[in-house]
């Protein structure tokens, strides 16, 4: 009985892997939308062309920094990965105890729980990267950098 639990619960995974997958590149691929003002010129900001028509930087006029957008990226990024890794430890835990003592199943969930503390590793490392150069910059006077 046991055994028709675990070969229902593997086929539902395999049946909830690709809608994962189509979930996660519809998120990360939707397009990024630019919004330009039309509207008279000389209401502060850079106006581009002649004709009135002012772009307005869609992330902030305090975010005109590459370090404070390369930041915001890996914020939004590790917003959406750590709840990822989260549950992938989650999932390795399970296959662990789903192994039952099968030593290619068991080293399967090793090599999963493995692989995914050491793609959380490069993700926090990335954050620290950046922070390091954020405050390199600011130190010698190099944009306008600030450190989180």
């Amino acid at each position: 009985m046991f055994k028709n639990v675990i070969h229902t619960i593997n086929k539902h995974l395999l049946l909830l892997k690709p809608v994962f997958w189509s979930i996660i590149s519809i998120v990360l691929l939707l397009p990024v939308t630019i919004s330009a003002e039309i509207g008279g010129g000389g209401q502060g900001g850079d106006t581009a062309g002649s004709g009135g028509t002012q772009f307005v930087n869609p992330l902030g006029a305090e975010k005109n920094s590459i370090t404070v957008f390369l930041a915001d990226i890996i914020d939004i990024v590790l917003t959406i990965a750590i709840p990822i890794a989260v549950m992938s430890i989650i999932f390795a835990g399970l296959k662990m105890v789903m192994a039952r003592g099968n030593e290619t199943e068991l080293s399967k969930a090793k090599e999963l729980l493995k692989w995914t503390l050491i793609g959380t590793a490069v993700l926090i490392g990335s954050k620290v990267l950046v922070g390091a150069v954020q405050g390199t910059l600011s130190n010698i006077g190099v944009g306008d950098a600030v450190a989180n």
